[in-house]
């Protein structure tokens, strides 16, 4: 005859690894930590996920390569001198013939 269900959960407490392991202050504690850091952190997480973006690699704009900037842009219409433009307009678009 099998053992009730009550029976069977008493016997799960003389387990060695249920009094010396699972039944310890420092294990409690640990789990109790990593489940709170695990919820802390869940949002940015997910919010890296949701947005495609990998939080450990860093964008090719911040290490200067990729896309031109409109500094870039401004220096080679102006010559590579985006300080002093040349005379005589300012845009790229109006050329008089």
């Amino acid at each position: 005859m099998s053992l009730l269900f009550e029976e069977r959960a008493s016997l799960m407490y003389h387990w060695w690894i249920y009094e010396y392991v699972v039944n310890t202050a420092w294990f409690v504690q640990g789990f109790a930590w990593a489940l709170f850091l695990f919820n802390f952190t869940l949002p940015g997480i997910v919010w890296f996920t949701m947005s495609s973006r990998n939080p450990l690699r860093r964008e090719k704009n911040d290490t200067g390569a990729g896309q031109p900037t409109a500094q870039d842009e401004d220096n080679a219409w102006n010559g590579g001198n985006a300080k002093n433009p040349p005379e005589g307009g300012s845009s790229a678009g109006s050329e008089s013939s």
